[in-house]
């Protein structure tokens, strides 16, 4: 099979970092070529100058047999390099159709852009992604998984045949995930050369013919699939074994710490009922819309029509808000750290101290010196990495930015902590830290609600795990004895209804 493209000792260096140092490797004409890494291992970068934002500081580029500058992201369009990152790049209020075709309209006489053209090339061009949706719709009103759809049209209409794809899953359910690896299959039959940037590993093995691994800027090396495994591929990226852990999962012996009775609301909740205890780890599994996010945002006041009956450390409490939550104790790492985690125009100080300016205040001013020092102290912690406590938090990578979202609660001094997603879109690495974190949050007696749509993750992390499926708790399992196949089956299935009888609770 021959090579679409070869990188030639790229290298790029910004201020302080040498982003990436003398990386040559090749990508096959038709294959699916994941690259894995780190955060800070250099993926974004080398996407950056594949596309064209940005020009490496030395080594070539030879894209179908020749060498080539690519001297800006429109420059890569035209030769049939295209992007599709995390965080797409499409207008809410325009069309399907005006998103595929944005910047280069069809035009009919007189220059007027033919619409009805338009309109039936972008149908065809759903058609071939099986798509049905209506391209005269606005894309705000389509799901993460239809959006994502619609951004690769768009590359489809710049007959791109290098399509890199840049954790593309992050936001997309179960079903929207299958039927993104079925495009990406047929895709791939058709010809289209696909670079695939993922931390799952699990996909790197369901959709990759090879594999190449980044670290610290450099490579490391090229695999085919077939030939490694995920151990073998955390070690490459890592730079070493992963260590048997020491701090499994226990079963959780302290006192009551929180206590949920017949929670439920009109949206999805259904007499929701746990205990969770001091030093415990207490884990959520269930599908897309099981009601496990919801759960999180009555108990941190985010759902005022919610009844039901909460007790925390003893204390029959009523959370109407996230600010009456947090005086409770109570706090909430969202699902998306980057708009409801972090204010990203602030600094990675402003972050961390947020919560807490009440208790770094003096007659209505900040004492400075304190809350730098709690930053500081806190930020050690947990491992964060920046150049400055006074650089902006959006220019941390993923991983360090969530540690900055759950270093914020810890400054503040949150006994109970609900953890929605806490990994999502971070390195093997960098979630290693986290349940090294959680782990030891515990063991000083945090309580800790953890919601993740990973079962081995849950298994790995937690003591405990209830199993949700339509507002319901369904079942309840040890980590320690259980497998995942157990806990997807009561999510997928139910209980039979064990769960389904109503009692009358009186509201929150």
């Amino acid at each position: 099979m021959s090579n679409i493209l070869v990188l030639q000792n790229l290298a790029k260096h910004f201020p302080g970092v040498q982003a990436l140092a003398d990386v040559s490797f090749s990508v096959r004409t038709g294959e699916v070529h994941c690259i894995a890494g780190q955060n800070g291992a250099g993926k974004s970068t080398l996407i950056k100058i594949l596309s064209g934002a940005y020009q490496a500081d030395a080594g070539q580029i030879i894209y179908k047999d020749a060498p080539v500058t690519i001297a800006n992201p429109q420059a890569g369009f035209r030769m049939g390099i295209s992007v599709i990152y995390q965080e797409l790049d499409l207008i809410p209020d325009l069309s399907v159709a005006e998103n595929i075709w944005l910047g280069q309209y069809p035009r009919g006489r007189g220059g007027l852009i033919a619409w009805g053209g338009m309109q039936n090339a972008s149908r065809a061009l759903m058609e071939t992604l099986g798509c049905r949706f209506s391209v005269t719709q606005p894309v705000g009103s389509l799901s993460p998984g239809e959006q994502q759809m619609v951004a690769i049209a768009k590359s489809l209409s710049h007959k791109a045949s290098v399509l890199i794809m840049d954790e593309v899953t992050s936001s997309l359910s179960d079903h929207e995930q299958v039927r993104l690896f079925q495009v990406i299959a047929r895709l791939k039959a058709q010809g289209t050369t696909i670079i695939y940037i993922t931390h799952k590993l699990n996909e790197i093995f369901e959709l990759g013919d090879r594999v190449t691994v980044m670290r610290d800027g450099r490579y490391i090396g090229t695999w085919d699939i077939a030939e490694t495994n995920q151990d073998f591929l955390v070690e490459k990226m890592i730079g070493h074994k992963i260590e048997a852990r020491s701090d499994a999962a226990h079963p959780a012996t302290g006192d009551v710490l929180l206590q949920v009775d017949g929670v439920s609301n009109p949206h999805v909740l259904r007499n929701v009922s746990f205990r969770l205890h001091k030093g415990e780890v207490l884990g959520i599994a269930g599908l897309v819309g099981s009601g496990r996010t919801e759960l999180l945002r009555v108990l941190f006041g985010l759902d005022n029509q919610a009844v039901g009956r909460i007790t925390l450390g003893g204390r029959l409490v009523r959370p109407r808000n996230p600010i009456e939550a947090q005086r409770l104790g109570l706090a909430l790492v969202p699902e998306n750290r980057k708009t409801e985690g972090l204010v990203l125009s602030m600094s990675v100080l402003e972050n961390f101290i947020l919560p807490s300016l009440r208790k770094f205040q003096r007659i209505g001013f900040v004492r400075g010196g304190q809350a730098q020092a709690g930053a500081v102290e806190t930020a050690a912690q947990l491992n964060t990495k920046f150049s400055s406590l006074h650089d902006d938090v959006v220019t941390l990578s993923g991983g360090n930015q969530q540690k900055v979202v759950l270093g914020k609660w810890l400054l503040a001094g949150a006994d109970v902590l609900l953890l929605d997603e806490p990994t999502r879109g971070i390195d093997v690495g960098a979630k290693e830290e986290i349940y090294r974190l959680i782990r030891r949050l515990a063991q000083e007696g945090k309580g800790i609600l953890m919601v993740s749509s990973e079962f081995p993750e849950l298994l790995t992390a937690c003591d405990r795990i209830l199993v949700m499926r339509a507002g319901r708790i369904v079942g309840e399992f040890d980590a320690k004895a259980s497998r995942k196949e157990e806990i997807m089956e009561r999510a997928i299935v139910g209980d039979n209804g064990a769960y389904d009888s109503e009692i009358g609770i009186p509201n929150l």
